[in-house]
Order: structure tokens, then C-alpha cells, then sequence
């Protein structure tokens, strides 16, 4: 139809004068109430509204019936869908131009002609055609596009899912009916046509497999739209056929008010995949188990060598230590020895004990002398406590087991700051006590300990330390052995020594008497006529004094002999203890007096008598008087004391003589020992018989010294009652 232009109406004027306003009201208002067209740019935003504007206003200039901007709306239709506009969306942005349009226009009424405003509704109407015409053609556009775009995508899916061996299914809860396309059908495993019931279909899977499937789709069911379904099961009721595997994935559908009203899904065969895994699988394993074994025999073979080297690394460092150990004869060179094989070869620090007669540990080595000054340095060593019963050494001791020990745990426990000091500064953060054994006997023990170095006792170095023991031991039982047998050679030539000097001596003292008495013999008998009585006495008193001394002086090696042998018997008897002392001191009298030598007598009322020999008890007493008063210079004091003590009772013999020297006091009591040999004249065996005759009488006998100059004091302890000596015979009490 042909246009039939008519002056401008009121309705065109006012959309080109308000064109541009129209633009920016409508951009404003689609952003803040579209917002899926809010990431749309401003240029595919407006670019079709300048266009449908001059469009519409050129309409409305005219009578003719149709609009002439159809294809502007279908383009704008066509656009919008493109960019996934929703058709709601669309018609809201329809909604938003006649709002703004209209709002537009109503201050313009008044500018229409009073002769046009009779048309005015006209004009209005004719503008709301025309805008309603445009939003039509737009849907219209939009809904025949996605029509087809659905049907090419059904078909595209379609293709797909058969391509793919795909089939689907949905789910009517409310039902409880299954259905499915013909391959979903398929897979399902249902071979009659229709739905089938979902018991049904569980009754078609595994045994195993229906619960977990059930449960699958019972949550998807009630997480409702955000429920998701995704699970591998087997159909097949015989738990022994081949498995045939299918995997279901689905999602719920809700109505508008929210509640599901079906399950819908896929279903694909995955049993060649399954297949395919399960030969992967076994694959898989078959390497794994290639590769372990490999690596295990790698391992293995890195073991055995690591081990070989350790054997050798440990063979050859026993072989250096007994080296180095066979060329120490001396047992404290051999623990030093082993202090320095075992550092720093084997650990940081190390300390040696060695076990002293009674069995108690005695420091003897270290090692390193420059970091470990305990044991090293005299004043530490005091400071270092002896260990408690409860402490590991004394374990391995009794056992012959190594035992760790935590050094500073040990330490702490004692109440010795300087000690405590030491240990923390030594930084031990292991150690361990090792014993030193030789034919199953406990010879000592030495510890191994680390210190911040990164360095551990790890079980190797515990059993090469262990086997240094064993050998250590060996090597110090070889050393004193070799200390023994040079001990046991300096004492044979000591006695040999000993024994020149007795017979020297019993030459010397047998020869002076007898030189004398015969000097005195010779004389009486050569004397002229009759020797006058005062020469005649003075020989005889001679005679016998020299005679008297030589008779004592057999005496007492027929004593020495008789101790030897064991054959020395005593008689016992009840003894007074102050009859006893008057009687040694009557005997030692006149020779205290010939020197001016006071003798005084000290006798505890209380002391009463004692179960002795008489003659053996008096002996003691003289000789030790004897002793006094021939070691103290002319006018001093020799005292002689008794005192009771409990059950026993005490002897004390003591002088202001020329003492005893410190070193000769541990050899006091030793046969054949004299402090000045040749000067005091004797055998140097008094001493030795009165100890086996105070002991003989199951007492004891000390002596101590000041030093030299300094007198002397001996003490003799007896029992006051020895049962044994009035009940056994005299053999035994021998």
C-alpha cells in the first residue's frame, strides 16, 4: 500500500524532539531492571532503537494500516536470542520503551493544535498499534528461531546419543515408574515394551549393587534441584555370571512450585571400559609388582652390600683394636687403649671404669683428654659422685648386658652443681654403657656417648662396641695377668732380697753374742790364778745376756716358722689385763731405765680380764714395749693404756719417738722389714709375730704415725670373751 505523507502530526513531532531523551531514559531504565542485558556493550544494546524510533515516527506521519518497520523488530528478535536473551527479557524491554515513549509524550499534549486535538486519541492509539505490532514481530522472531534452534539441537542430541550408544530415561517418583527411550529401554535391560517399575528395574541389577542405587536415587530425589545422580552398577541377578556394567547419570526435574516431579538421565554400556580397566588393572598390578620386586631386590642387594662393608669396616677395625691392644701390657694402657678406638671411630666422648677388688667401678681412662675433663682433672674427679645402687653400671655389671643411660638425667639427680655444670657443658644427647668381658666374668665397663654431632648409636655400632668389649676384656685379663706375674717376679726378688738381708742379719746378730760370750770365755779361763769376783760376775752377767739374746732371737724364728706352718698353739686361759701389763713392763724396765726413759701404766679399772694365752698375750704387750723404748731417744716417754670398748677391749702402746716415715707405714707388718735396717738391730720379725698372734686371737693390731720424730702409737683390739678359745682344741685354735 502506497503512503499518503499528511503534514507532521503532533505525535511524530514530539518522538523526533524527544528522540535522544527517549534514548538515554530507556538505556537507564533496561539497565537497572534487565539485568541479563547489562553485559551487553551500549552499542549492541541500542543499535537497533534509533532505527525503530525514526521508523515509528514515520508511520505515524502516515495513514497507512501496516507499519513499515517489521523487519527492524524481527532483527532486534533475532539479536537478542543471540546473545541468550530470555523471551520474558525481551518483552520487558518492550514494556520499558512504551512506558518511557508515553511518559515522554504527555508534556506535549498542550502542543497540539486546538483544531488536532480532537484527533489526539487517535494519534495515541494509532502509536500504541504501532508499538504493540513491533513487540509482536520481535516475538514472533525470537520464538520461531529458538523453535528451530530446539529442533536442530533435539536432533543434534539425538544424533549424539546414538553415535554414542547413549540412551536416556526418566523417573516418575509419585509412580514409581522407569521409562526410557528405545536404547535407554535397552540398557535398562527391559526387553518388553512400556515402563517398567522401579522394584522391577532394582530386581534386574546385582545383588550387590541394589542398595547403593537405591540410595543413589533416593538423595538425588530429595536434594531436589540440586540433586545430581552419577553411579556404575551391574545388571544381571546371578552374582556369578560375567559382570555387565552400566553407569546412570541424572538430575531431578521440579515443578514451579518447587517439588520434583521426575528423574531424568543417561545410561551408556561401560562394560568394555570396565574390561579395558580390569586389564589395565592387572596390567597395572603385574608392573607394580615387577617394579617392587626390582626395587626389592635393589634394596636387597644395597643391604647386603652396605652390610658387607659394614662387616669389613667392622672387621677391620677389631683387627687394627687387637692390633693396637696386644701391644699394651699394662692394664691401664689398655683401657686408655680402648678409650681412643672408640673415639672418635665409634662416639664423641668415652670414659673407662675398671673394677677394683670389692668389685666397685674405678675411672682408669677417657677420651678425648681435651673436651672430657671429668676423670682427667683431680679436682672434677672429687667433685663426680660414686654411683648410687639403683645406677645402670652397676646393671651391666651384674648382668653383662649393655644398657643406654641418660647421662643428664643422672647427673641432675645429684646434689652437685659443679658435676651438673660439667655434664651440660659436654652437650651428650645419647650414650651407652658397654661391659668389658673376659670368659663370661665382668672385668669393667667403659661408656660410648654422642654428643651434638648428628651423629647415633645405631644397633651396628652397638654390637662392634659390644665386641670391643669382648676383646677389651680378653687383653686386660692378658695384662693382669702379665701385672700379676711381673708382681708376683718384683716380689720373689724382693724376698730373695729379703732373704740375703735375713741371713745377713742372722750371721750379724748370731755372731755379735756369741763373738762376746766367747771374748768373755776366753778371758775368764786365760786369767791367771782365780778371777777376782767382781771381773768373774761381769763375764757371767755377759755371757748370759748375750746368750739370753740369742735364745730370743731363736725364739722368735721358731715363732715366724710356727705362724708359717701353722703350727703355733695357744693356751688359753682368763687373763688380767693389768697383770699382763705390769708383767711387760717389769721385762722392758731395766732397759727404759738404762736409757731414762719414763714408763708409765694407764689401766681401765673396767677392763677386768680377757680370755688369752698368758704367755702369748704378754709377749704381744713386751714386744711392742720393747719396740717403744728402743726407737725413743734417751729421757722419753713410753705409755702403755687398756681401755674397754663394748665387747671388746682396747691395747694402746705409744712413745715420743722417732716415729715412723708415712711410706714405710703400709710395710710395718711385713717380715724381714725394718725402717733402718741395721741401726736397731733384730730381724725385723717382732712386728710381723706380734700381728699373727693378735690375730691368732681374732683381734687386730694398728698403727699410726704423725711422721718422723713424731712418736708412734700402736693398738691392739681383742675380744673380751673368745668362746672359741676355751671350746676347740688346741690344733684348731692353732
Amino acid at each position: 500500500m502506497a503512503l499518503n505523507p499528511t503534514p507532521s502530526r503532533w505525535t511524530a513531532r514530539v518522538l523526533r524532539a524527544e528522540r535522544e531523551a527517549i534514548l538515554r531514559a530507556w538505556e537507564e531504565q533496561v539497565q537497572r531492571g534487565v539485568p541479563s542485558l547489562r553485559p551487553l556493550s551500549r552499542p549492541v544494546l541500542i543499535n537497533h532503537l534509533p532505527d525503530v524510533l525514526d521508523a515509528l515516527a514515520t508511520w505515524l506521519d502516515t495513514d497507512a494500516d501496516d507499519p513499515i518497520f517489521p523487519e527492524l523488530s524481527r532483527a532486534h528478535g533475532v539479536q537478542r536470542l543471540g546473545h541468550g536473551i530470555l523471551l520474558r527479557e525481551l518483552m520487558r524491554e518492550y514494556q520499558i520503551l512504551r512506558e518511557v515513549v508515553l511518559r515522554r509524550l504527555a508534556p506535549h499534549e498542550l502542543d497540539a493544535p486546538d483544531e488536532a486535538r480532537g484527533d489526539r486519541n487517535e494519534e495515541l492509539v494509532r502509536l500504541h498499534r504501532g508499538l504493540d505490532l513491533g513487540v509482536t514481530i520481535a516475538a514472533e522472531a525470537y520464538a520461531d528461531l529458538r523453535q528451530d534452534a530446539m529442533k536442530a539441537l533435539q536432533e543434534r542430541l539425538h544424533l549424539a546419543l546414538h553415535s554414542g550408544g547413549i540412551g536416556t530415561w526418566d523417573y516418575n517418583p509419585h509412580l514409581r515408574l522407569l521409562d526410557g527411550d528405545p536404547r535407554g529401554q535397552e540398557l535398562l535391560g527391559n526387553t518388553s515394551p512400556g515402563s517398567i517399575t522401579y522394584d522391577g528395574f532394582l530386581a534386574r541389577l546385582h545383588p550387590d549393587d541394589r542398595v547403593a542405587v537405591d540410595a543413589q536415587f533416593q538423595r538425588a530425589l530429595a536434594e531436589g534441584e540440586r540433586g545430581r545422580l552419577q553411579i556404575d552398577y551391574r545388571l544381571g541377578s546371578d552374582p556369578d555370571a560375567p559382570p555387565v556394567w552400566r553407569r546412570s547419570e541424572g538430575r531431578p526435574l521440579v515443578d514451579a512450585q518447587g517439588h520434583v516431579a521426575a528423574l531424568i538421565g543417561t545410561v551408556i554400556d561401560i562394560t568394555p571400559h570396565r574390561d579395558r580397566l580390569a586389564v589395565e588393572q592387572r596390567a597395572y598390578q603385574q608392573a607394580e609388582a615387577s617394579r617392587e620386586q626390582a626395587e626389592r631386590s635393589a634394596r636387597e642387594q644395597l643391604v647386603a652390600r652396605q652390610q658387607a662393608e659394614q662387616a669389613r669396616a667392622r672387621s677391620d677395625f677389631l683387627v687394627r683394636a687387637g692390633e693396637r691392644l696386644a701391644q699394651r701390657l699394662h692394664v691401664t694402657e689398655a683401657l686408655q687403649q680402648v678409650a681412643d678406638l672408640i673415639v672418635p671411630a665409634l662416639a664423641d666422648l668415652s670414659t673407662v671404669f675398671l673394677l677394683d677388688p670389692q668389685g666397685r667401678p674405678r675411672r682408669l681412662a677417657v677420651a678425648p683428654p681435651g673436651r672430657l675433663t671429668i676423670g682427667t682433672d683431680p679436682a672434677l674427679a672429687e667433685r663426680m659422685p660414686v654411683f648410687p645402687a639403683d645406677h645402670p653400671i652397676h646393671h651391666v655389671i651384674a648382668t653383662g648386658e649393655p644398657r643406654p643411660i641418660d647421662v643428664l638425667a643422672w647427673a641432675e639427680r645429684e646434689a652437685n652443681p659443679a658435676y651438673l655444670a660439667e655434664v651440660r657443658a659436654l652437650g651428650v644427647t645419647e650414650s651407652i654403657l658397654v661391659p668389658i668381658l673376659a670368659q663370661g666374668r665382668v672385668l669393667g665397663v667403659f661408656s660410648a656417648a654422642i654428643v651434638d654431632s648428628g651423629r647415633r648409636l645405631d644397633e651396628p655400632q652397638r654390637e662392634l662396641l659390644q665386641a670391643l668389649g669382648r676383646q677389651a676384656g680378653l687383653i686386660v685379663q692378658n695384662s693382669q695377668l702379665y701385672e700379676s706375674a711381673d708382681q708376683l717376679r718384683r716380689q720373689a726378688e724382693e724376698a730373695s732380697v729379703a732373704k740375703d738381708q735375713f741371713f745377713a742379719n742372722v750371721s750379724h746378730e748370731l755372731r755379735t753374742p756369741l763373738t762376746s760370750m766367747l771374748g768373755w770365755a776366753r778371758l775368764l779361763r786365760e786369767e791367771p790364778g782365780v778371777p777376782d769376783k767382781a771381773l768373774l760376775d761381769k763375764g757371767l752377767a755377759t755371757i748370759e745376756r748375750n746368750a739370753r739374746s740369742q735364745a730370743q732371737l731363736i725364739e722368735d724364728m721358731l715363732d715366724l716358722s710356727r705362724v708359717v706352718t701353722g703350727k703355733l698353739i695357744l693356751h688359753p686361759a682368763v687373763v688380767s689385763l693389768a697383770d699382763a701389763v705390769d708383767a711387760a713392763l717389769d721385762s722392758a724396765r731395766p732397759a727404759a731405765e738404762a736409757k731414762r726413759i719414763q714408763l708409765e701404766a694407764r689401766i681401765d679399772p673396767e677392763a677386768g680380764t680377757i680370755v688369752a694365752d698368758p704367755d702369748r698375750l704378754q709377749q704381744v704387750i713386751w714386744n711392742l714395749a720393747a719396740n717403744a723404748v728402743k726407737f725413743t731417744p734417751p729421757g722419753g716417754t713410753v705409755r702403755i693404756g687398756t681401755r674397754r670398748a663394748g665387747s671388746r677391749c682396747e691395747i694402746t702402746v705409744e712413745d715420743s719417738g722417732q716415729g715412723i716415715a708415712p711410706e714405710f707405714l703400709p710395710h710395718i707388718f711385713d717380715r724381714f722389714q725394718q725402717a733402718q735396717p741395721g741401726k736397731a738391730g733384730g730381724l725385723g720379725l717382732g712386728l710381723t709375730i706380734v700381728r699373727h698372734l693378735v690375730e691368732l686371737h681374732g683381734g687386730t693390731i694398728a698403727v699410726d704415725s704423725p711422721g718422723r720424730d713424731q712418736g708412734t702409737r700402736f693398738t691392739v683390739t681383742l675380744p673380751i670373751r673368745a668362746a672359741s678359745l676355751l671350746s676347740d682344741p688346741p690344733e684348731r685354735a692353732s
